[in-house]
């Protein structure tokens, strides 16, 4: 992802709650330190340019039946 800005957007991940109910998202600084990673239960999900320090707050966990 890019242009991403943390007081305009939000990320939003649709998860299946029959297949995890409880899932867990984690932002940690990117290797290359200049972004940042997003991770779903452990597992590299997105990666997003110029956001090093991105914490959870602007991720947003919708469970697909709620759609």
């Amino acid at each position: 992802m890019t242009d991403f800005d943390t007081s305009e957007d939000q990320i939003a991940v649709i998860y299946d709650s029959t297949v995890n109910d409880s899932p867990v998202v984690e932002a940690e600084n990117n290797e290359a330190g200049d972004g940042a990673s997003i991770l779903l239960d452990g597992a590299l999900l997105a990666e997003v340019s110029g956001a090093q320090g991105l914490r959870t707050g602007p991720i947003v966990l919708i469970d697909v039946i709620t759609l």
